[in-house]
């Protein structure tokens, strides 16, 4: 009875997170240049990162380490971090390619906006040690910019430095100078190069459609639903858009 009473307790202290979490943390930073830094710091010596979201291996050309020891390889339609010696790390950091990659059947990891700022999509930065198993859901994020600009995570919108538990897809985050459109129940961020009519329709039919849905089911709790509207011309002759709805 006894060896059955230990058990229970050793399974009742163990928190819920450490069964889910992917023991990799992950950090954004925007420098005054524009260049953006990602870093991963694992929890323990790893010998390989893998990703969770794997549409194509162009990582191997948009990502480059920060120090000629790492490199990205794809192995079986898998792409893997590692040391290009073979051995264990805990600490590694890349510079990103913060332009428009189209991924089929997924969100492109960065979206810009014509005039200024961009989405970068945080499910596109997941990944845990060796291999990320369907029960690992969580990561820890931290994300800085520079002065003068800003981030809208989860409908808030911050300054400087912030940090949050990421889980299931991730989320489109902005970071950028645009001032956004907030009202009591929604905020937007329309990309000022849109089509002046689809742009003045998003800019005064948002904010009616959110007060008509709260007038009719009660105000709306958690999360403020986001609206993103990017528009931008890629390689001078066509353009990309992205509507992203964040909802809790």
């Amino acid at each position: 009875m006894k060896i059955v009473v230990s058990i229970l307790l050793l399974c009742l202290s163990t928190p819920i997170w450490a069964i889910n979490e992917s023991m990799v943390d992950i950090s954004i930073l925007k420098s005054r240049d524009g260049k953006w830094t990602l870093t991963y710091q694992t929890h323990k010596p790893a010998s390989r990162l893998s990703f969770v979201r794997n549409p194509d291996n162009s990582r191997i050309e948009r990502w480059k380490p920060i120090t000629s020891d790492f490199e990205i390889v794809s192995i079986e339609n898998q792409e893997y971090l590692i040391k290009k010696d073979g051995s264990n790390f805990n600490k590694v950091s890349l510079l990103l390619t913060p332009t428009y990659k189209h991924l089929s059947k997924d969100y492109a990891p960065f979206s810009p906006y014509s005039s200024d700022g961009s989405l970068i999509y945080t499910g596109r930065l997941f990944a845990c040690i060796d291999t990320c198993r369907d029960e690992v859901n969580q990561w820890q994020l931290s994300m800085q910019v520079p002065e003068g600009e800003h981030m809208i995570v989860a409908g808030k919108v911050l300054t400087g430095a912030t940090s949050w538990i990421d889980t299931d897809d991730g989320m489109n985050v902005y970071v950028g100078s645009q001032k956004p459109i907030e009202t009591q129940n929604v905020i937007a961020v329309i990309d000022h190069g849109l089509p002046e009519r689809i742009k003045r329709s998003l800019d005064t039919d948002i904010p009616k459609l959110m007060n008509y849905f709260e007038q009719r089911l009660g105000e709306i709790k958690g999360v403020k639903p986001t609206l993103f509207a990017s528009y931008a011309n890629i390689d001078g002759h066509s353009s990309q858009g992205v509507v992203t709805p964040w909802i809790s």
